[in-house]
């Protein structure tokens, strides 16, 4: 019991996204995703000490001495270690800053002209989601569903949820994984980093902006 009380620092911790188990302790509740920062395997707390941060990276992780980004915040790629800006309007998420696979505001990867658009060409067939997965032929999903909603795992439906929350299951009474700059509470809800600005994260701040409306250019959905 000394023990868990010691290392139990989740819910409630600032920078902390969502809490899991801590084996061989199953009752005790680390983080399991720090924001802006890295989980301290010494302190069992979200750690903010990065010797060498990384512009534009969500969460981190260590290797050995070092400190590398793991995530990139939505709008960018990971390369080499740093966070690329994709080159696609609109886009979520794209591979080393070229083409596009994830769109904000509903929108989905097109070809139009020969170059990857984000385009309402083809709207996205998940309700309520903000930024669709698409990949070439894949199945449509969602990847940030739109703000009073969040992703029920397993089924990648958007459903009611507290706000600024990311991720719930069927059997949760709340939330289980907070958006960027927020962190879990105790009651299962997600709270503003007071360390943090949230609106700054490109996850909860993206353009709304005018969508391209459908003209007679010929365009193939990827």
């Amino acid at each position: 019991m000394v023990l868990a009380n010691a290392i139990n620092a989740c819910p409630d911790e600032p920078f902390c996204q969502m809490c899991t188990s801590s084996p061989p302790h199953p009752d005790v509740q680390v983080c399991g995703r720090c924001y802006h920062s890295i989980f301290n395997e010494k302190t069992k707390k979200c750690d903010k000490n990065i010797p060498s941060k990384v512009e534009n990276c969500a969460s981190y992780r260590q290797v050995g001495d070092e400190f590398l980004c793991d995530v990139c915040e939505l709008g960018y790629s990971l390369n080499s270690n740093t966070c690329i800006k994709c080159k696609v309007s609109n886009c979520a998420r794209c591979l080393y800053g070229e083409s596009c696979f994830n769109c904000f505001n509903g929108l989905m990867p097109t070809f139009v002209k020969g170059e990857v658009v984000c385009s309402n060409i083809e709207k996205c067939s998940v309700a309520n989601c903000d930024v669709c997965n698409s990949f070439m032929d894949s199945k449509p999903g969602c990847a940030l569903c739109n703000q009073g909603f969040a992703l029920l795992l397993d089924i990648n439906i958007c459903v009611r949820a507290p706000d600024n929350c990311y991720w719930t299951l069927p059997s949760s009474n709340g939330c289980e994984m907070c958006r960027d700059g927020f962190y879990m509470t105790s009651d299962k809800k997600c709270k503003p980093n007071p360390a943090e600005t949230p609106l700054t994260s490109p996850i909860l701040a993206h353009p709304r902006v005018k969508t391209t409306h459908r003209s007679s250019t010929s365009a193939m959905p990827l």
